[in-house]
C-alpha cells in the first residue's frame, strides 16, 4: 500500500472520530452548535424581545 494511500486512510479515520466524538458531546449537552439563520427568513421585528440573541447565557 503506498504512502499516500496510508496517509489518506488515516486522516479518513481520524475525521470519522472527530465526528462521532462531536455527536457524541452534542448528543450529552457538553458542546453546543450555533448555526446562523437568515433574519430575514423569520416573521420577527428586529424590536420584538423574541428576536434578541443578547440575553443568551455565555457558552465555552
Amino acid at each position: 500500500m503506498s504512502s499516500l494511500e496510508k496517509n489518506h486512510q488515516e486522516n479518513q479515520r481520524n475525521a470519522e472520530k472527530q465526528n462521532a466524538d462531536l455527536f457524541h458531546q452534542l448528543l450529552a449537552g457538553t458542546m453546543w452548535l450555533s448555526v446562523p439563520v437568515n433574519a430575514g427568513s423569520c416573521g420577527l421585528s428586529a424590536d420584538d424581545p423574541a428576536a434578541s440573541s443578547g440575553d443568551a447565557a455565555a457558552r465555552a
